[in-house]
C-alpha cells in the first residue's frame, strides 16, 4: 500500500496481512488437538502456518528497511539513491498483484527484494560516510588561521607577510591536498551510486556540495581576514591597514 504525503512525495509500503489470521492459526491448532475435523481453508492455513509466519517475518523486515530508506528523502544524498529505490518500489508494485500467500514465487520475491535493499543500504551508508568526510575536511580548514603573530614581536605589514609566507604556503599546500581528497570522496559517491557527471541526480547533488563548500570557504576567508586585522592592527596604525586593504579591494 502506497501512502502519499506532502511534497516531496514519500512512498511507504505495508503488508496486506490481517492480524486476525494469526488467531486463526491458533484456533486451528487447538481445534485439531481436540480431535475435530478442520474445514478445508482452516486445514490449509494450519499446514502452512509456519511457512506463512516465516514469510511474514521476512516481509516485515523488508517493509521496515524500505520505509526507513524512503524516510530519508529530506537528506542531501537522497537524489543519488532515489533511482535504486524507485526500482525496488517498482518491483514491489509488480509483485503486489500476481503474488499471493499461495504463490510459489514468494520465496524468490523475498530473496530479490532483500538483496536489492541490502545494496541500497550499503550505498546509502557509503554516501553518508563520504559526506561526513567532506565535512571533516572543511572543518579542518577552519580550525587554525593562516596568519599567527608571535605575541612577543612586532611587525610591519610587509614584514608580517614575509615572515609568515612559508607557513602560509605550507597551509595552502595542506588545503590543496585535502581538496583533492574531497574531490575523490565526491567521485566515490558518484561511482557507488551508479551515477555519472551528466546525470541529473548527480547534478542536483553536486549543486548542493558546491554551495556547501562555497559557504565554508567564505566563512574561512572571513575568519582569516578578521584574524589578520586583529593581529596587525595591534602593531600598526589602523589607517595603514585600512589603506592596504582598500588598495587590494578588487582582489
Amino acid at each position: 500500500q502506497q501512502q502519499h504525503g506532502e511534497q516531496p512525495v514519500v512512498e511507504t509500503i505495508q503488508i496486506n496481512f490481517p492480524p486476525s489470521v494469526l488467531e486463526h492459526f491458533r484456533e486451528a491448532k487447538y481445534t485439531k488437538q481436540l480431535g475435530y475435523q478442520l474445514p478445508e481453508t482452516a486445514h490449509y492455513l494450519f499446514d502452512r502456518s509456519e511457512k506463512i509466519r516465516a514469510y511474514l517475518a521476512h516481509l516485515k523486515l523488508i517493509v521496515d528497511q524500505f520505509n526507513e530508506l524512503f524516510g530519508m528523502s529530506s537528506e542531501p544524498e537522497w537524489p543519488l539513491l532515489q533511482p535504486s529505490l524507485d526500482l525496488v518500489l517498482q518491483n514491489v508494485q509488480d509483485a503486489a498483484g500476481p503474488i499471493t500467500w499461495k504463490s510459489n514465487r514468494v520465496d524468490d520475491f523475498i530473496v530479490k527484494i532483500k538483496c536489492e535493499l541490502k545494496g541500497c543500504r550499503a550505498t546509502w551508508d557509503k554516501l553518508k560516510e563520504n559526506h561526513a568526510g567532506v565535512l571533516r575536511i572543511l572543518d579542518e580548514w577552519g580550525q587554525r588561521p593562516l596568519f599567527r603573530r608571535n605575541k612577543t614581536q612586532s611587525y610591519s605589514l610587509s614584514a608580517f607577510d614575509n615572515f609568515h609566507s612559508t607557513n602560509v604556503q605550507a597551509r595552502y599546500k595542506v588545503i590543496h591536498n585535502s581538496a583533492l581528497h574531497l574531490q575523490s570522496l565526491l567521485e566515490d559517491s558518484m561511482i557507488v551510486s551508479a551515477n555519472n557527471w551528466t546525470s541529473p541526480h548527480w547534478a542536483e547533488y553536486a549543486s548542493y556540495m558546491r554551495k556547501l563548500c562555497a559557504d565554508w570557504l567564505t566563512a574561512f576567508v572571513r575568519q582569516n581576514l578578521v584574524h589578520l586585522a586583529d593581529e596587525v592592527t595591534c602593531v600598526l596604525p589602523p589607517a595603514e591597514f585600512t589603506r592596504k586593504v582598500e588598495e587590494n579591494d578588487d582582489d
